[in-house]
């Protein structure tokens, strides 16, 4: 992954936690948001450990975060990653 396409799926993720609302977030979800970034979807189908780590960088983000209810789903979906991907 070229830095561009780190930069641009970082800023993907940061606008996703922020434009969705904390109930609707999921892992699924956050590989939509970030889609659109990348030139075809091969790309991000052959980097899946790759977007899972991104995703748990956000998340572990927002375990940091003022607002209770951030930080307990964060940490919720950190779990539920861990477990099931």
């Amino acid at each position: 992954m070229s830095s561009s396409q780190y930069k641009l799926s970082f800023i993907a993720g940061e606008k996703y936690f922020t434009s969705t609302p904390t109930k609707d977030w999921s892992y699924s979800g956050y590989l939509e948001a970030i889609e659109p970034y990348f030139s075809n979807r091969a790309k991000i189908s052959t980097l899946k450990s790759t977007w899972k780590k991104r995703f748990n960088d956000h998340l572990r983000d927002l375990e940091k975060d003022e607002i209770d209810e951030r930080r307990e789903v964060a940490s919720a979906l950190i779990r539920m990653v861990s477990n099931y991907f």
